[in-house]
């Protein structure tokens, strides 16, 4: 809504006014988005990011000026010409961005960096929104070229090649089996905020190479396991089966976030965490069978959520889920 003229009249290009602009960014499906680059072209120029529901906040001087809002992966900036008639706040209402589409050869998709060590570091575009099925698996290496010519070229094992993984904000989805048996990855493993779906056996046996023997039944948590975190606000909504079965965290991993809604079998059988608490969120609505049997580390359980039962019968509430777990 654009300010009324002040008292001492003037025309919206022949005065200069000070006012806060602000506004929402959202893609053409009408989700909010979080981190596109909003400008004005006043004098001296003004910039701002939107937050993570899409809002954006702005004090400009001027009268006359053109607002971008841009944002990596998303198509053309979009411009607005704005004219200030006063000092009042101007809002300026939605800006749709449209999504690129998803880069398809693996130069665009990934970057590799071969380490000191000869093990490489895989770094995830910006762009891509979707990992498939299997594109990592060290135990489906002939399924995979991208092992195989890192294999090759590093001459290791191929559960040795990937060390690092870093994942970009617009990943969405993690497919089955996606970095299942790479063994020797560690570091910080995040998964970004946009993450809605981990698929079956994602990580399953993750760092598991850097685990002591008698560590795997223990509750010490090892300085060779990737450091697993949730990124703040994280959209996550499911784990799937066997997703981080065998697999470990050097920091807590077991706070769950808020807005996950289904837990499934397996999925944190014979996880190793330092000792620290679960917190089983609000949002959740099913937990599967044995999903943190025998897990390591877990020191006291928090059930926040009102959609499960104590009732062995309810279908929504597994068995077994924490047999033998420290």
């Amino acid at each position: 809504m654009a300010a009324c003229p002040s008292p001492s009249g003037g025309g919206g290009g022949s005065r200069t006014y000070s006012a806060t602009v602000t506004g929402t960014v959202q893609d053409n499906a009408g989700a909010k988005l979080p981190g596109a680059t909003v400008s004005a072209s006043t004098t001296p120029p003004v910039t701002t990011t939107s937050g993570l529901d899409g809002a954006f906040s702005l004090r400009v001087t001027g009268s006359a000026f053109t607002l971008t809002v841009a944002k990596t992966c998303y198509g053309a900036p979009s411009t607005k010409s704005i004219t200030l008639s006063g000092n009042s706040p101007y809002d300026t209402g939605a800006t749709t961005l449209t999504l690129k589409p998803e880069p398809t050869t693996d130069d665009d998709r990934y970057t590799f960096t071969r380490k000191p060590d000869g093990t490489y570091k895989l770094t995830v575009k910006e762009c891509v929104t979707t990992i498939p099925r299997n594109e990592f698996s060290a135990s489906t290496v002939s399924t995979s070229p991208i092992l195989q010519r890192l294999a090759a070229s590093s001459g290791k094992a191929v559960s040795e090649v990937l060390t690092e993984i870093e994942l970009p904000p617009t990943l969405k989805t993690i497919g089955n089996r996606a970095f299942i048996n790479n063994q020797y990855v560690t570091g910080t493993l995040t998964i970004p905020r946009n993450v809605e779906t981990i698929g079956l056996r994602a990580f399953q046996t993750v760092g598991l190479g850097n685990v002591p023997t008698s560590s795997a039944s223990s509750a010490i948590a090892f300085s060779g396991a990737p450091a697993i975190t949730f990124e703040s606000g994280s959209k996550l909504r499911t784990i799937g089966q066997s997703a981080f079965e065998y697999s470990g965290s050097k920091v807590p991993l077991l706070t769950l976030p808020d807005g996950l809604e289904t837990i499934e079998v397996d999925a944190f059988r014979y996880f190793v965490v330092p000792p620290s608490p679960l917190v089983i969120p609000a949002s959740v609505r099913k937990i599967g069978n044995k999903a943190f049997r025998s897990a390591s580390g877990i020191t006291g359980v928090t059930i926040r959520s009102t959609h499960l039962t104590k009732d062995a019968t309810d279908p929504r509430l597994g068995t077994n889920l924490f047999g033998e777990s420290s």
